[in-house]
C-alpha cells in the first residue's frame, strides 16, 4: 500500500509505501519506508519497523517535516499511538498516547491488509 504527500511543504510530494511480507512483517507490524523525490527518481529517506496503521500526517511540523503518527501495539502492551518528529535528517519517536484516550487528527494511510489468499485486501 502507498499514499503520497508533501511531508516537507515543498511541493512535491513524498511516498509512504507500507510493504508486506514474510520479509517485512513480523507480530509487532511491518516496514513503512518514506521516501522523497529527486532527480532519479525517489530516494530512501527513512524505514520505519514494527508499523501499523493508520499512518497519519499531523498538522504539525518538526525541522520543516510533518509530524506523523502510527498505530502501535502487541506484546502484551495496550494499543497506542506513536509521534514521530523529524530531527533534520529522520524520523525519531517522542510520544506515546493511548489508542482509547483520542486518535491523531489526519488520515494518510490506512486499512487492514492481509496477504489472505494470496491477494491483498485493503
Amino acid at each position: 500500500m502507498h499514499a503520497a504527500t508533501d511531508l516537507d511543504g515543498d511541493g512535491q510530494e513524498e511516498m509512504l509505501v507500507y510493504l508486506i511480507g514474510s520479509w517485512f512483517c513480523g507480530t509487532g507490524g511491518c516496514t513503512l519506508h518514506i521516501y522523497r523525490p529527486s532527480a532519479e527518481g525517489y530516494d530512501l529517506v527513512q524505514d520505519i519497523p514494527l508499523s501499523r496503521m493508520p499512518v497519519v500526517a499531523a498538522d504539525s511540523y518538526s525541522e520543516g517535516w510533518r509530524d506523523l503518527w502510527q498505530l502501535q501495539s502487541g506484546g502484551g502492551m495496550p494499543a497506542g499511538f506513536i509521534r514521530y518528529q523529524f530531527d533534520g535528517s529522520r524520523y525519531s519517536q517522542t510520544e506515546r498516547i493511548p489508542a482509547d484516550q483520542r486518535r491523531p487528527k489526519g488520515l494518510l494511510l490506512s486499512g487492514n491488509p492481509s496477504l489472505a489468499g494470496g491477494q491483498l485486501e485493503a
